[in-house]
């Protein structure tokens, strides 16, 4: 039987609110090795903003990252799942919205966040599974 998405996910969730700039969400990013960071505004996740939206919305847009707030580029509405999903439902809707990072909401409340990786390194057989739909990306 599968694990689910609870026992392999990632408690400790890096949030930035959606007032910050780019150049400070993208800073803590870099500072603490990261891809992506939930954003929020007023405590609830509200959106996500990755490396790959830095690129193709600020950077190919040639806006300027200290100017620009993570709330007016980040990814919403925000794609969660919940703790008790298997990490095949997860690996599922990854493929199926073409994302590779999936916050963990229990009653509306951010509890963790769950990846690609984390899911190739549990669970080996749904690597080729993954791995393909991301080559498409």
């Amino acid at each position: 039987m599968l694990p689910k998405v609870e026992d392999i996910m990632t408690p400790a969730v890096k949030t930035v609110e959606h007032t910050a700039t780019v150049l400070e969400a993208t800073r803590i990013m870099e500072h603490m090795l990261l891809g992506a960071l939930v954003v929020v505004e007023r405590s609830r996740a509200v959106g996500i903003i990755t490396e790959r939206d830095v690129i193709h919305r600020v950077v190919n847009a040639c806006l300027n990252p200290g100017c620009t707030s993570v709330g007016e580029v980040m990814s919403s509405p925000l794609i969660t799942i919940p703790p008790d999903a298997s990490i095949e439902e997860a690996a599922q809707l990854m493929v199926d919205r073409r994302i590779k990072k999936l916050p963990v909401l229990k009653d509306g409340c951010l509890i963790g966040i769950i990846t690609a990786t984390d899911i190739v390194r549990e669970v080996p057989h749904l690597r080729e599974k993954i791995l393909s739909a991301f080559k498409k990306l």
